[in-house]
């Protein structure tokens, strides 16, 4: 792969939340991994639809594509999803980069979709705006969970997976510290009958 990785901008793209996250990052002028040369042979290859079949292909070339980083990384997120390719793999494979080469920064993008499917960043104030760099991820997801809490209309479908993300990590989250019980669910006329009984 080597040379085909190279990157024609200044600064290196890291994404997550669908390849619309991906477009984006290119138009403001960085480069993801679908920009490089052998990204974009990549992309349009149709191996098959099925992309858990695809999948490990992809994380091997991403694998590639970060141990070249030498420059600034742009993360961009549109949903906090902790099980991702970006904070499984990559982050972490940056991080480790990071102790060896200081000029590899991260700056770190909350992405919130709006109904007519434009991609906008949350700033501190929970105003969406061109440009919202965060240098922390605590704070860029911060930003976007208050967003999503506060702001979000939840008649804005383009915006709803996002949100469905963010409340099953909360829940998780809350689970884990022991604050609720883990939610029931009703399976067949049975058990339903049993849930109303027990309401009654």
């Amino acid at each position: 792969m080597g040379n085909h990785l190279e990157i024609d901008t200044p600064t290196l793209a890291l994404w997550s939340g669908g390849e619309a996250v991906s477009r984006y990052a290119a138009v403001r002028g960085h480069t993801p991994l679908e920009e490089t040369r052998f990204g974009r042979v990549l992309d349009r290859l149709v191996i098959t639809p099925d992309w858990d079949l695809k999948l490990p292909m992809w994380r091997v070339v991403s694998q590639a594509f970060v141990s070249r980083a030498t420059v600034p990384v742009h993360v961009f997120m549109r949903a906090y999803e902790p099980e991702s390719v970006l904070l499984l793999q990559e982050v972490p494979q940056l991080r480790a980069i990071q102790t060896m080469n200081p000029n590899v920064t991260l700056h770190w993008h909350p992405l919130y979709t709006q109904p007519d499917g434009t991609l906008r960043e949350v700033n501190s104030d929970l105003e969406l705006v061109d440009d919202a760099a965060y240098t922390s991820r605590d704070h860029c997801v911060a930003a976007l969970y208050q967003y999503l809490l506060r702001v979000h209309d939840r008649g804005n479908a383009q915006g709803e997976h996002a949100y469905r993300a963010h409340e099953r990590h909360a829940r998780r989250q809350r689970q884990s510290a022991g604050l609720t019980p883990p939610r029931r669910q009703c399976r067949g006329p049975a058990m339903a009958r049993r849930a109303v009984r027990w309401r009654a």
